[in-house]
């Protein structure tokens, strides 16, 4: 029951949006004290990432900072193996290297839609939030709403990636999302499909991604 109320309030503060929000070129960067934080060298990250085909399933380079990303109190971990019923509700914890007066854009994708043998719907939109007021993730603007897990999912054995990718947003005011005609249809599941990160920080001039995290979620694995 208490899992249930946490979440209830978690959805309630994800409806907010942040389109006031007032930046400066400062150089404090920092990470933010949390739970089970634990930073990866950058040397790890790159390797880690291209031997799991990250790179260049999704990603043309590592960045140097891995992301913390937590379903209620459970990390990604960097590759660690979560089951369905882990991943139903979207993540109520957001950790990365972080200005508190710059904006940021969260983006988690499936990179073994619909299986891991033919990801020919690769990269499966899952999750996307911009404007994100320094690392403070539910606070920002929910562009796609979170979809972690689907029925038909059971009948692949494989594991599939799950990956989170941050950037920094190169300007002062919020962006404008909803020029792409995508984030505003992705309740049909084929609207998800074969979306490409790589294109998508192209198309809003995002740069390089600051941080990553990802898991290898068993899908067909238990569901409660």
């Amino acid at each position: 029951m208490l899992k249930i109320k946490i979440y209830i309030v978690f959805a309630l503060l994800h409806t907010m949006s942040c389109t006031n929000v007032v930046t400066q070129d400062l150089d404090n960067i920092e990470f933010s004290p949390g739970p089970t934080w634990a930073p990866v060298s950058a040397e790890e990250i790159k390797e880690t990432l291209t031997r799991t085909k990250i790179i260049p399933d999704a990603l043309d380079k590592a960045p140097d900072y891995n992301a913390n990303i937590l379903w209620y109190d459970l990390p990604m971990g960097f590759g660690r193996t979560l089951v369905p019923y882990e991943v139903i509700y979207f993540p109520s914890w957001f950790q990365w290297p972080h200005d508190k007066e710059k904006l940021y854009t969260f983006v988690m994708t499936d990179l073994d839609y619909p299986t891991k043998k033919t990801p020919n719907g690769r990269e499966f939109l899952i999750w996307l939030i911009g404007n994100i007021p320094g690392n403070e993730g539910l606070a920002g603007k929910k562009c796609v709403e979170y979809v972690g897990w689907q029925e038909a999912f059971k009948q692949d054995p494989d594991f599939h990636r799950y990956i989170v990718t941050v950037f920094e947003q190169p300007q002062k005011l919020p962006i404008d999302f909803n020029s792409i005609k995508y984030l505003k249809s992705e309740s049909a599941i084929q609207n998800r499909t074969k979306f490409s990160t790589r294109k998508f920080a192209t198309t809003f001039k995002l740069g390089d991604p600051i941080a990553v995290d990802f898991a290898f979620v068993n899908v067909s694995g238990p569901t409660e």
